[in-house]
């Protein structure tokens, strides 16, 4: 048997059995049970058209009216890429008092096709060995789920947990999980909406979705394995985001993301869509890791969450004291955890503090160099503490000044100090670690008072 759309004559459902058991109906009041469903060997189409409209939604339509021609005002991928709900569809036309009673739906050895004539290139998806059960369902009874596929005959995907598609409003409580979807299956929407198509990788999906009362709650757990991605590609629709970053700080050192997406709404939104709702929870996620990587890094691998984007030292001075350490450490971390970032290592003055403390520094040298001359000279020959800062205390023993050199010798052995920590024995690779050369002055000459530290960013 088959069943086709009349208005395109798109094959929606095929069966070789298709058995009812137990049929009851009684006129007044108007009451129809049936005992048990069982559809064999089937094979079901699923269509997203060119018009932003899944080819069920035309069964809605009264015989003889014309197709809606309306797409979303804003198309996004969803987790059934177009399927969109409002008021209007979730009620349809007045209830009927028709009681509607089903015992147990079987199905077994199905199939179904999903086409997405939406996006280009089109996409499909292939559901195979489609078998598992639906216990009763009525208009106060919601039916225990439990289902079983293949995606492409090979990755396994599990649906359990309650659906009432009777009940006005719908009432849903599932949960569903798959295991090692191939990423490269999937390019046409990665290159649409994040402006990248995939190389290689898999996905592995935990799923959680709650509707009651005319609202949806839903967490989503994907966990990406060895995401590759190739080229930039263009388009209106792609994010406009620093996606590879946002991968990069995600990525573990075993090439894994783990993410959570949780997402809620409001069916009776007329521009509620599930796939809008995810691109916008993923649009927020890669915003908020991008613009603020150390929160991030800081919430994963700081002991007491405090961030390592930068750190500080005495003014006039080179040395890491004990706070800048556990700052290092922590960095260091999670570079080895995110082995595909790289750190821009840039050195900092405050020009003011910095250079009273170096002329300081210098007055103290020049004065333990004259007192070592005059001991030398008396025969008492004393260790020389003007090594440190022999040109400036030379500056200084004639009246001079810490230079503009002198803050940009200070601010870059502050960052190759910090540098070489970092890239010391069984560090992190040199490669990844590059020095920036300070700023000591913008092109008015006005200078900075950036504070005596050393700033970390991210790539």
């Amino acid at each position: 048997f088959i069943c086709v759309e009349a208005a395109s004559g798109t094959e929606l459902l095929r069966w070789q059995t298709l058995a009812l058991a137990g049929i009851e109906a009684e006129q007044t009041p108007p009451r129809l049970a049936i005992g048990d469903i069982t559809l064999s060997d089937f094979s079901a189409g699923l269509v997203l058209g060119a018009n932003g409209r899944l080819n069920l939604q035309s069964l809605e339509q009264a015989p003889g009216a014309p197709p809606s021609t309306v797409a979303p005002e804003a198309p996004t991928p969803s987790l059934i890429p177009g399927a969109t709900t409002n008021a209007a569809q979730a009620q349809g036309a007045a209830a009927s008092a028709l009681d509607f009673i089903i015992g147990r739906i079987r199905l077994e050895r199905g199939n179904i096709k999903y086409t997405d004539l939406f996006i280009r290139p089109n996409f499909r998806a292939n559901l195979t060995d489609v078998s598992g059960s639906i216990s009763t369902i009525s208009r106060t009874e919601a039916g225990d789920v439990d289902l079983r596929a293949r995606l492409d005959n090979a990755a396994p995907v599990q649906i359990i947990g309650k659906v009432n598609p009777m009940a006005r409003p719908l009432l849903l409580d599932l949960r569903a999980n798959a295991r090692d979807i191939q990423l490269p299956t999937i390019t046409a929407y990665a290159e649409r909406y994040l402006g990248y198509g995939i190389e290689k990788g898999s996905l592995s999906a935990d799923l959680e979705y709650h509707i009651a009362q005319g609202r949806l709650t839903a967490n989503n757990r994907l966990r990406l394995d060895q995401l590759t991605f190739g080229d930039r590609v263009e388009g209106p629709d792609a994010l406009n985001l620093p996606v590879r970053l946002a991968m990069a700080l995600l990525r573990d050192r075993h090439g894994v993301i783990d993410i959570d997406l949780p997402i809620s709404g409001s069916l009776d939104d007329p521009q509620f869509s599930v796939g809008r709702l995810v691109l916008q929870v993923l649009v927020n996620l890669i915003t908020k890791v991008v613009t603020a990587p150390f929160s991030l890094l800081a919430s994963v691998f700081s002991s007491d969450g405090e961030r390592f984007d930068r750190i500080d030292f005495a003014a006039g001075s080179a040395n890491i004291d004990e706070t800048a350490t556990t700052r290092l450490r922590s960095l260091a971390h999670a570079l080895t955890e995110r082995p595909s970032l790289r750190v821009d290592v840039t050195g900092h003055v405050e020009p003011d503090a910095d250079a009273s403390a170096l002329a300081a520094q210098a007055t103290l040298a020049a004065q333990a160099t004259q007192a070592a001359q005059a001991a030398s000279r008396r025969g008492r020959p004393q260790a020389s503490l003007a090594d440190p800062a022999a040109a400036t205390a030379a500056r200084s023993a004639t009246g001079g000044a810490a230079s503009q050199e002198d803050l940009r010798a200070l601010a870059s052995a502050r960052a190759n100090v910090a540098r070489a920590w970092l890239t010391g024995p069984g560090g992190i690779d040199p490669d990844r670690i590059f020095l920036v050369p300070p700023r000591m002055a913008d092109p008015e000459g006005e200078r900075h008072a950036t504070g005596p530290r050393v700033d970390f960013a991210l790539r």
